[in-house]
């Protein structure tokens, strides 16, 4: 009788600690909505470096530089879905080009 106690309080051990790591690892596992929110911060960054590139590219670069610096931009927030952002850079596009003597 004292080997079936004991089997039996094993048995119940093991099932809360297999409950216990079901639960854990369920919770470790992001969301659908916080793994698109942490891409679209990353979009958001990268467009952001883009920009301050480009603000480097105008002081110190060509006019094919900073039409070049500005498509790149433009494309980022493009990726980001930031379409305020997005047609803003592509006016700047469009004015840097022309100064590059690209008419696109």
């Amino acid at each position: 009788m004292s080997f079936i106690k004991s089997a039996l309080k094993a048995i119940a051990i093991t099932l809360v600690v297999i409950i216990t790591l079901i639960t854990l690892v369920a919770l470790a596992i992001p969301s659908e909505d916080a793994v698109q929110e942490s891409v679209n911060g990353l979009y958001e960054t990268v467009a952001t470096d883009f920009a301050a590139q480009y603000e480097l590219t105008k002081q110190h670069g060509s006019p094919l530089d900073r039409c070049l610096a500005a498509q790149q931009v433009a494309a980022a927030y493009l990726q980001a879905n930031s379409t305020a952002q997005y047609a803003e850079w592509k006016s700047i596009e469009g004015v840097e080009c022309s100064r590059a003597g690209l008419n696109f």
